[in-house]
């Protein structure tokens, strides 16, 4: 019983130690844009997403990102920012925006990927979602059971076998190509 107790609490430290915390708690959260910008948001609820942008920051509710620029928006005010060298264009009037997106070609032509002030806390519940959901930790060894099964004559359940053979890596690695690569396309 002493033991489980250790290893949980030393499981806890590791998580929460290596995590960045903040005032506005678990919901807070600051993370760099692809090109090494700022965003930041303090966790409450409701808030705003605060970009840092060398001395200016700005502040939006939804943003995507899209050929090295950022598209935000909040109410009636949008924003496109170069990340590349680091210039914010504000616009009041929706009807100028769409056309500067049209002419600057900023618009997605497969998909969007609108993020919110969730952006940052959706990343740091990876950690507890292996802890907490044994699947990630049983697919690698049904994928490698089914991958040496393979290697014998049995017509058993092949196209399962298969399917989870050539499905599972192909499913690990778009996920993380989706976690790393936050652009829209």
């Amino acid at each position: 019983m002493q033991k489980s107790r250790y290893l949980f609490n030393c499981l806890f430290m590791l998580i929460t130690l290596t995590s960045t915390c903040f005032a506005g708690g678990l919901s807070a959260w600051e993370e760099c844009t692809p090109n090494g910008n700022k965003l930041y948001h303090d966790g409450e609820a409701g808030g705003l997403i605060e970009l840092t942008v060398k001395d200016s920051s700005i502040w939006f509710k939804h943003f995507y990102f899209y050929k090295r620029h950022i598209i935000a928006e909040i109410d009636s005010t949008f924003y496109i920012v170069n990340e590349k060298n680091n210039t914010i264009e504000e616009f009041n009037n929706e009807s100028d925006f769409k056309s500067t997106l049209n002419k600057k070609k900023l618009i997605p032509v497969f998909i969007t990927r609108w993020y919110n002030v969730n952006y940052g806390i959706d990343k740091f519940w990876i950690p507890f979602s292996l802890v907490l959901l044994p699947i990630p930790f049983l697919m690698p060894i049904i994928w490698l059971l089914c991958l040496i099964s393979l290697l014998f004559k049995s017509n058993k359940i092949l196209l399962l076998r298969k399917l989870i053979v050539f499905g599972y890596p192909l499913i690990g690695i778009l996920i993380l190509i989706i976690y790393n690569f936050p652009q829209s396309f």
